[in-house]
């Protein structure tokens, strides 16, 4: 990292926007650690289990527009990261970079992966494929969405297309370079058609749950229940259903995050389905919320994409649903997913290793820390997430009916934790869609030894330092993600999409 190592240090040390999985790295620091860095657009993803059986990856089969770092003559790319759906199982890995086909970015990402963790006879239409993990996790997919760049580790800057590449150009020290070696004049790009401004700033009348009742406070994420749902009253937005962008809870819900329902049918994606939208009148939408939304304000779109107003909500919480077509939907459809008593005893036992990057087991402060944070979650859920502090594991992370805790460090730079849960799908009585569910079988949470550059973790239930992360907040975090639940944008709750040094959350 050479001469930027003071400037990520000055970040981390004084982050206030760190989500309890990551914390942000600057442009700078991702763009040196990249090894390729291209602009360009989705045209295919597809999930897949790796050679060995253990996780499931998703493939993202990106047509580049441009280089700007690492440049071949190869026409097409591929980004990979943990989850998907295949068949009846499904992974959800938090963080990881869901994409859909039509996102537009600027897409950095590691070396070529081993040939084990690669899509299996996946053919893509050019010649020397990459296959590579994303630099920093989520941090390494900036998407360019209604007129703005969408980087999770900056939610308030509002960039041009000009500027935003100008700068990467300036880090990279590279002009922006077609596949063939053209230069490519980043004014004349043909790739963004944002959405317009709206004249009608009073389209927007009202908002109502689905019990009619009027509120601005929602949940995300629900795929179940009818009196959940959003009704956004109002005149304008026409008779073809349009778009709505939704504040990210897992950017924070600012200014420059957003996530979209009903404008793909990706079947592993946070943003919603053609499916949520549940009816669109000029006068009335009704749609379910998406699970990746969060507090802040919301944006409806014609379907000519021209704004027809803006409103203010409150996301209480947000659960994670499937999107998947099993069994038997004809297009991606939201779907429940339900917790089961897998140790025979209300619900799940977590196992610690004496594995990985180091010997979780052996770390008493640590395990008393995360035994906290399992009581906490038992108590105030009632569900038995228990912790085996008889035994350690020497299992480590993959798929394989045990659910594992484990300090991890091939976590993604900027990756303080990690919560993977693994789903199998079910069907009962004789109208296989509306008796459709998914099962949670096992959950694997993972933590970096160390946690950043200068900063260490603090193992009590108080007193954290400033350059120091609570174990014990990042564990409650994670388990909550094994109950469930996604980001809210509230820093008095377990959810909260961020931490910084030197606070804590453990109740």
């Amino acid at each position: 990292m050479k001469k930027n190592l003071l400037i990520l240090f000055s970040v981390l040390l004084y982050c206030t926007t760190c989500t309890a999985a990551i914390f942000p790295l600057s442009m700078q620091s991702r763009v040196a650690e990249s090894q390729t860095l291209v602009l360009g657009k989705v045209i295919n993803t597809i999930s897949y289990w790796d050679a060995n059986h253990a996780n499931i990856y998703t493939l993202h089969d990106i047509e580049i527009t441009g280089y700007l770092k690492g440049r071949t003559n190869a026409m097409h790319i591929g980004l990979i990261d943990l989850g998907g759906i295949v068949g009846a199982d499904m992974q959800e890995t938090n963080p990881s970079v869901h994409l859909s086909v039509g996102d537009v970015g600027v897409f950095m990402l590691g070396a070529d992966v081993a040939t084990s963790l690669k899509a299996p006879n996946y053919q893509s239409s050019g010649t020397n494929f990459l296959q590579a993990l994303p630099t920093a996790s989520i941090q390494g997919a900036i998407l360019f969405q209604n007129g703005r760049w969408l980087d999770p580790s900056a939610p308030n800057d509002i960039l041009t297309t000009a500027v935003f590449l100008t700068n990467l150009q300036q880090l990279t020290g590279n002009t922006l370079t077609s596949p063939a070696g053209l230069e490519i004049n980043i004014n004349n790009l043909a790739l963004f058609n944002g959405g317009q401004a709206s004249n009608k700033t009073l389209a927007v009348t009202s908002l109502q749950d689905g019990s009619l009742t009027t509120t601005t406070v929602f949940r995300a994420g629900v795929s179940n229940n009818a009196t959940m749902e959003m009704i956004i009253n109002g005149s304008g937005f026409g008779n073809t259903p349009g778009t709505i962008t939704f504040p990210n809870a897992d950017a924070g819900g600012g200014a420059n995050t957003f996530v979209f329902p009903g404008t793909s049918a990706a079947n592993y994606n946070d943003r919603g389905a053609p499916s949520d939208i549940i009816s669109w009148t000029p006068t009335q939408i009704r749609i379910r919320v998406p699970s990746s939304a969060g507090t802040g304000t919301i944006e409806i779109f014609n379907s000519s994409n021209v704004s027809q107003g803006t409103a203010s909500i409150t996301i209480d919480y947000a659960l994670i649903p499937v999107y998947s077509t099993f069994s038997g939907f004809a297009t991606e459809t939201s779907q429940f997913v339900k917790l089961a008593n897998i140790n025979a005893t209300g619900g799940y036992t977590f196992n610690i290793s004496s594995g990985g990057s180091a010997n979780l087991f052996t770390n008493n402060p640590a395990k008393a820390a995360l035994n906290r944070a399992f009581d906490t979650w038992r108590c105030g859920s009632s569900v038995n997430f228990s912790l085996n502090l008889a035994t350690a594991t020497t299992t480590g992370f993959a798929s394989d009916n045990e659910s594992v805790v484990l300090f991890d460090n091939t976590l993604a730079s900027g990756v303080l934790g990690r919560a993977t849960s693994r789903f199998a799908a079910g069907a009962t009585g004789a109208c296989n869609m509306h008796n459709t569910y998914w099962r949670l079988n096992e959950v694997d949470i993972q933590f970096l030894t160390i946690p950043s550059v200068g900063t260490t973790w603090n193992y009590n239930n108080a007193g954290t330092a400033f350059n120091q992360y609570s174990f014990e907040t990042v564990a409650l975090h994670e388990i909550g993600h094994g109950h469930g639940l996604g980001h809210v944008v509230d820093n008095n709750k377990v959810m909260h999409f961020a931490i910084s040094n030197g606070t804590q959350n453990t109740t």
